[in-house]
Order: structure tokens, then sequence, then C-alpha cells
């Protein structure tokens, strides 16, 4: 198989040794593993995918992602993060790649062997599974965030006239007034009559 890497190098990998390669990923139950000019075999789970590993992508695609074997993906190879699958090109910008719509691996300095690389015509449709059992009820989920303040409310009746109040205590005496002026004389008195 010749692979180009994404410096334009061109490099040769006989079919015993991409053989070899799977074997071993397989045996020790290994991701990936480095091969040789800085091309990294991947062990999706149903073949090997080569990555040129020179490029800061696929290192980073390396770093952040788990491949494996998925026939409903494109190229039957899926792209895991956190239990999420993703397509290729959902990888490769979350690596911070664009590419416009990738129609061949070698656009993205990628090729596979085995495995689903030699897939065949697909197989008759297999009978539909008995459903599955209700699984046990979730446990509360938390509080919710507390909501924004409300609109004010309208404004309400008037209320009852209040009834009267007590009688006040007794004042204290108010102050002595000043002295009054004195009055003018009375009229002279009539002469009284004889008797």
């Amino acid at each position: 198989m010749l692979f180009t890497k994404h410096s334009g190098v061109v490099v040769d990998f006989s079919d015993v040794e991409l053989a070899q390669g799977l074997s071993r990923l397989e045996a020790g139950n290994t991701r990936f593993c480095a091969a040789r000019d800085d091309v990294v075999f991947v062990n999706t789970g149903g073949g090997l995918l080569l990555v040129d590993a020179s490029w800061h992508i696929a290192r980073r695609l390396l770093e952040m992602y788990v491949v494996a074997t998925n026939s409903t993906f494109p190229f039957q190879i899926s792209f895991v993060l956190n239990s999420t699958s993703f397509r290729l090109s959902q990888a490769l910008l979350g690596a911070g790649h664009v590419t416009p719509t990738i129609t061949a691996l070698e656009q993205v300095y990628m090729a596979k062997y085995g495995g689903s690389a030699f897939v065949g015509a697909d197989g008759a449709q297999g009978h539909q599974g008995d459903p599955g059992e209700i699984g046990p009820q979730g446990i509360q989920g938390s509080s919710g965030a507390q909501g924004s303040k409300g609109d004010p409310g309208e404004i309400g009746p008037q209320g009852i006239q209040g009834s009267s109040g007590a009688q006040g205590s007794k004042g204290d005496p108010g102050e002595i007034g000043p002295q009054g002026i004195q009055g003018s004389s009375g009229a002279q008195g009539s002469k009284a009559c004889p008797l």
C-alpha cells in the first residue's frame, strides 16, 4: 500500500507489515501504535486505519478521540468522545480543521487496511429482536434555577374605614394668662324718688 503523507512523502507498506501491525494491536488490546515514518496504525476494532501523525490535526484526533468501526458512518469509522460518536468531518472540525466534503480518506492523510475496508454486499435483514424490559425509574432531578421576578400585581380594592380611636387622656393645666387692663368707670346712677 502506498500512503501519501501531509508533507507529500509517499511511504510504501507491504501487506505483511500491515497484517502484522493489526495482529499486534489486536493481541495486545492496544488502541494504536507508531509504525514508521511518523505513520500511526490505529486499531478500529474492524481493521487498521493509517494516520499521518506528523500532521498536527491528525495528532489532535488521536489525542481527543477513540477511533471505532461503525458501519453507519462514512468510511465505516467513527470518532468517539465521551460516549458520543462523530463522523470524520465532525471530528476534524473539533480538532480545528475545516474541510470541504471528504470523499476519500487520502484527502486527510489517512488510509484503511483490512476489516471493513473490504466490505461486500449488504446481508439479509435480520429478524427484529424482542422488546427490552422497562428500566428502573430514574433518580429525581435537581431543583431548577430560581425564576425571574414577576410583574407587579394589580392595585387592590380600597379598604374599609377604620374604627374611631380611643379618647385621649386629660391634658396638663395651661399657663396663667396675663393680667387684664383696668375697666372704665361705670355711669352715674339716677337719683332715687322721694317717698
